[in-house]
């Protein structure tokens, strides 16, 4: 028997023997494969009254309940998706740090970039790969001493403590952030606004050192979305065209026959520029198809077509998530309708259609029809104005279809 549980029954025994009255103990022995836990029942017995001879020892294994307790415990006090601690523990930390020990005492506050758009795109469990992508940077990124906790949602909060300002700032969050960048494991590349605050002395109120946080934190939010998004957009943007070869040549196709074709409308400068970030951003929600699904040959089945279908509404919500490309979301969500009402997502008809889109539609139309397709032969530029005119009044809006051909075709060469 190891010499810590020897210890334990000699006082355990001396208890029931010095009190006459049953006495229980738990205790952990090694397993074969794993520690056991137990319950033990010390209870005395009487050669006379007042006399004990002996002392029986009833013992019941309580490992799995044991267990369960722990785990318990754990989740109490931790975040289940990330493994670190949650709001509450960190809350009771941050009270003991609010009673004067070990200052200085610095606080992070972080905020998770794109969580919304992870989770609304590629889904929560995306979402949460990113999450733990991130904690795990974080924790990292800390020391040993330091409380790392999920503060809600897209939140994080460290407690740092006997950590001045600037160690925090220019040296810890410095390694987040450098780690968050470099981590794996998430569609949506990591990224994390972090603010500092520090509490110096005892008559700060740790609370108002974590607002101050919190406001740093959305201030360098702000100061950063810009670079963030571009970052993002540039991402997206790189994944689309892996899964869509030659995209690049097509794309240039289809702006250079917006500039003529635009101008031939009379389109306002802030309406053309729309225009082509339109046709720059509409298959944005491709990344959301499996790529053999993209290039199949054949026909699509009934199932694989409804899959495409919703690349338009995943594009929508990606697009509406840049301040930059908000205003051509709407769009984007409408660029599968047409003009009969049998398009998607929505079934719109007509003029319900947004006019950008319905250029868009006799361009992108075009375009393809001319280019090599993996589902399709290539057209000539007679047999692709013959297929416009045949889908005129059905997919296409008539008036765009015969300014595009009378106006605009002629000019272009294939």
């Amino acid at each position: 028997m190891p010499q810590e549980l020897v210890g334990l029954w000699q006082s355990a025994v001396r208890k029931v023997v010095e009190s006459g009255r049953e006495h229980s103990v738990e205790f952990g022995a090694a397993g074969f494969f794993a520690d056991r836990y137990f319950l033990a029942r010390l209870i005395p017995e009487f050669a006379k009254p007042g006399v004990i001879e002996t002392v029986l020892v009833i013992a019941r294994d309580i490992t799995e309940r044991k267990r369960a307790e722990e785990r318990i415990r754990f989740i109490s006090f931790h975040d289940e998706v990330t493994g670190l601690f949650n709001r509450a523990f960190f809350e009771e930390e941050l009270r003991r740090a609010d009673a004067d020990r070990g200052l200085p005492v610095s606080i992070i506050m972080g905020d998770v970039n794109f969580l919304k758009l992870s989770n609304d795109v590629f889904g929560h469990q995306e979402g949460d790969n990113l999450l733990k992508a991130v904690a795990a940077a974080i924790r990292n990124g800390c020391r040993k001493n330091d409380i790392v906790a999920r503060w809600g949602g897209d939140e994080f909060a460290m407690i740092l403590p006997e950590t001045d300002f600037e160690t925090a700032n220019n040296e810890i969050c410095v390694r987040i952030k450098q780690l968050v960048s470099e981590s794996e494991g998430a569609v949506i590349r990591p990224g994390i606004a972090l603010g500092v605050a520090t509490k110096e002395r005892g008559d700060q109120n740790i609370y108002d050192v974590i607002r101050t946080a919190e406001v740093r934190m959305y201030e360098n939010k702000i100061a950063e979305s810009g670079k963030n998004e571009k970052e993002l957009i540039s991402l997206l943007e790189k994944r689309v065209r892996e899964k869509l070869q030659g995209m690049a040549a097509y794309t240039a196709q289809s702006l250079e026959l917006a500039r003529r074709f635009g101008n031939v409308l009379g389109l306002e400068e802030g309406q053309m520029k729309n225009l082509l970030l339109l046709i720059e951003m509409h298959d944005m929600g491709i990344i959301v198809i499996p790529r053999e699904i993209l290039a199949k040959p054949a026909r699509l089945s009934r199932d694989e077509w409804e899959l495409v279908r919703k690349h338009a509404e995943a594009g929508f919500r990606i697009v509406k998530s840049f301040s930059g490309t908000v205003k051509i979301s709407y769009e984007v969500l409408c660029h599968g309708e047409r003009w009969d009402g049998s398009g998607y997502p929505r079934g719109l008809k007509g003029r319900e259609i947004p006019y950008l889109a319905r250029i868009f539609a006799v361009i992108k139309a075009y375009n393809a029809m001319t280019h090599r397709r993996p589902y399709a032969p290539v057209l000539t530029r007679e047999e692709a104005v013959e297929e416009l005119r045949r889908n005129a009044g059905k997919q296409f809006d008539p008036e765009v279809v015969d300014v595009f051909i009378s106006s605009v075709q002629p000019q272009i060469p294939v």
